[in-house]
């Protein structure tokens, strides 16, 4: 639990530090959220009690709790950012599925949708990591990739705009490359620098 403690009380020495923050945080990050709804069982399929509503209600809650984390009326509350690899394929139920008394399951299963067109309106910026699909390997040396490199790619956009709009849609590529590590037996990542659109 994370508590920012006010201006007044700053002088007392009773909070530890490991709780109780002398400032709010500047930005907040969430990862994947859409792994609480999944089943434990297989991870890919959402639980059956868990609706489109059930995702809206806990990203409202974390809303209100960044939104009180504000130092003073007149401060701005942190930013959130939440990376969730699994939300472009994620989807939940409009409702609940109906009960087994009147309805078969397996005929009547209600409709999923996908989250992420629902759940970026509630966001300004929206960022998708992805491999680089619009590279093409050059004939020169220097600019072709290694073995064991990948091309990946951001593309930002602001949510809102239109969607065939050139300028609203912001990409970085990068180049990463696995290489072993000189301290542990794992692979390190290193990133070469690419471009910006």
């Amino acid at each position: 639990m994370l508590r920012v403690q006010k201006n007044d009380v700053v002088a007392h020495n009773w909070a530890n530090p490991q709780i109780v923050q002398a400032t709010a945080p500047s930005l907040i990050i969430l990862t994947q959220l859409s792994r609480y709804f999944l089943t434990s069982s297989d991870g890919d399929s959402p639980a059956s009690a868990f609706t489109i509503s059930s995702y809206l209600s806990l990203v409202n809650r974390i809303f209100v709790l960044v939104s009180n984390l504000k130092e003073s009326s007149l401060a701005s509350p942190p930013k959130l950012a939440i990376f969730d690899s699994g939300l472009l394929k994620f989807k939940l139920p409009v409702t609940n599925q109906p009960s087994n008394v009147l309805f078969d399951d397996s005929d009547h299963r209600p409709q999923e949708i996908q989250i992420l067109p629902v759940a970026e309106k509630l966001f300004e910026w929206v960022g998708i990591f992805e491999d680089d699909s619009l590279y093409v390997p050059s004939s020169q040396g220097e600019e072709t990739t290694a073995e064991g490199e990948q091309r990946r790619q951001l593309r930002l956009y602001r949510v809102g705009r239109e969607d065939n709009d050139n300028d609203n849609v912001h990409t970085i590529s990068w180049t990463e490359v696995a290489c072993p590590s000189t301290w542990s037996k794992l692979n390190e990542t290193h990133f070469k620098s690419g471009s910006l659109n």
